[in-house]
């Protein structure tokens, strides 16, 4: 009997866990290990910064069974020239790991616009079939609309364009179609790691109920930490042993603090444990009784899984995403922007944790965000690709 031959893919990313930030594009990273399982995936991705590079160009290369990455950092310009600068930096850094990699014999672009420019290119140049993956909540919240024009033609035009189309919600799925890309689009979830039983069972402690995680970008219009923090400390007056840890860091950091420190929280209640890595996120969700995801636009949440397979429950806002992922014996949907339905689920989570099972949530995430599942829902789309 034959085996299935692995095809070569290269895939080019728009985020992907770096050095200045382990968190971005971890869902890219895990998809990327997934696609590992049928095929030999190489990875490219770009860091622009304004470190001081010897050579204007440094490159970290990872090896595991069938994954290769390659995260290029390359010299940031601020001059009055940078876009065009810049953009030749980046072309310099693909063009340092492309030259090392084999020829691939299919492109795999990660977030538009410029991973599939260059996807793009690469097909006409080498008459390898590409194909293209999305997950940007921009299309969702009207930030696709507000790019220029020029930038939107293009990026339908990749996409339509391309050999196959993925997404990760039915929800992202319908809202490309209302913006007029062209179907058919593959949604292939977010996937999660199968936790190791010896960390579930550290997670299942006897505990009051009242220590809760959120985990985000802290990017208020989007993720609105604020409005959890404002329902948190109507809620810790009632109940004041409980506590808000929050995992992230971003441009309203400053801000949120202040808000904690004007109800006389901020590092009494509520704590800023900044930027973690995966690894450390999951340390976090085992001693955490449940999880918050009060956002405003969410094209999947992965971090709603990620919870999920710790055997926690989760409270998420109606807002894309959630509500296809987080059903009722794993947590609480509540609509989003309702600061009395925030405050009565927390509630409802504190005082009858006994309605969510552990056990129970742990098995439908383990079920649902299967690694075997999304490597082979890729290796088909990839297969229907070479085909065209």
């Amino acid at each position: 009997m034959h085996k299935k031959k692995r095809n070569k893919v290269f895939l080019i990313t728009k985020w992907y866990p770096n050095r200045f930030d382990p968190q971005i594009g971890v869902f890219i990273q895990k998809h990327a290990r997934a696609i590992s399982v049928h095929s030999d995936i190489t990875v490219f991705y770009a860091q622009s910064t304004d470190t001081f590079l010897q050579d204007g160009i440094e490159i970290e290369s990872r090896n595991e069974k069938g994954l290769t990455e390659f995260i290029v950092y390359y010299q940031k310009s601020n001059s009055i020239f940078s876009p065009i600068v810049n953009a030749f930096r980046y072309y310099r850094a693909f063009l340092s790991v492309w030259k090392q990699a084999k020829k691939p014999d299919l492109v795999h672009a990660y977030i538009l616009l410029r991973p599939a420019l260059i996807a793009w290119w690469i097909s006409k140049r080498y008459s390898i079939p590409y194909v293209v993956s999305e997950q940007w909540s921009g299309y969702t919240n009207g930030r696709f609309q507000r790019r220029g024009w020029w930038i939107r033609s293009l990026s339908r035009y990749f996409t339509n364009h391309a050999n196959g189309r993925t997404v990760v919600s039915k929800f992202l799925q319908g809202k490309m179609l209302e913006l007029n890309f062209r179907g058919p689009f593959t949604v292939i979830p977010n996937i999660i790691e199968k936790q190791k039983e010896i960390d579930f069972t550290a997670s299942r402690t006897v505990s009051s109920g009242k220590k809760i995680l959120v985990v985000a970008d802290l990017v208020d219009d989007i993720k609105n930490i604020s409005g959890t923090i404002h329902a948190f400390r109507e809620v810790h007056i009632r109940f004041p042993e409980s506590e808000l840890r929050i995992v992230g860091g971003g441009r309203d950091e400053d801000q949120l603090k202040q808000i904690a420190k004007k109800y006389g929280l901020l590092d009494l209640s509520v704590f800023f444990e900044g930027i973690k890595t995966n690894e450390e996120v999951y340390k976090y969700l085992h001693a955490c009784d449940f999880l918050i995801v009060n956002s405003r636009f969410e094209t999947f949440s992965l971090i709603c899984a990620e919870a999920m397979s710790c055997g926690k429950p989760v409270i998420a806002t109606r807002c894309g995403g959630p509500e296809e992922i987080v059903v009722s014996n794993a947590g609480i949907l509540i609509p989003v922007d309702d600061h009395i339905a925030l405050v009565q689920a927390i509630e409802k989570m504190i005082c009858k944790p006994e309605i969510f099972n552990a056990d129970e949530i742990r098995k439908y995430a383990e079920e649902k965000f299967c690694t075997e599942t999304a490597s082979i829902q890729f290796s088909e789309v990839y297969s229907q690709a070479l085909l065209k």
